[in-house]
């Protein structure tokens, strides 16, 4: 399991945290790879995901990577939660949206995903 990946519980539940946040393109797609292994490793159908994007930088490629994480990955997950979507990743989170076949939002802060997640 790479660094940024980490799990924590949240009134009761299991959340898998991911921290993208401030990624430059190359290790943003480097590190969706991992992920997408990682989450297939765990055999779960219902985990509960949380991102933190702030400030991460994307590329077409990464773009195209945080897709096919979304599809190759959404029967192993409940719900995503995202922080840290603003300005142009807004129209990149409805991109990936569209893609996935789980339950995905956006939320401003880290606390109200955690909150999200948890119901």
């Amino acid at each position: 399991m790479c660094d940024e990946i980490k799990w924590l519980e949240y009134n009761g539940k299991k959340i898998l945290e991911n921290d993208l946040s401030d990624l430059l393109p190359e290790k943003f797609t480097n590190k969706m790879n991992k992920l997408e292994n990682y989450i297939i490793s765990q055999n779960d159908r219902q985990l509960l995901i949380l991102f933190d994007v702030t400030n991460a930088n994307f590329s077409p490629a990464s773009m195209l990577a945080l897709k096919k994480n979304a599809v190759v990955c959404s029967p192993y997950i409940k719900k995503v939660a995202i922080v840290g979507v603003d300005g142009i990743k807004k129209i990149l989170f409805k991109a990936v949206q569209a893609v996935a076949t789980t339950s995905m939002e956006a939320f401003d802060s880290v606390e109200e995903a955690k909150k999200w997640l948890a119901e």
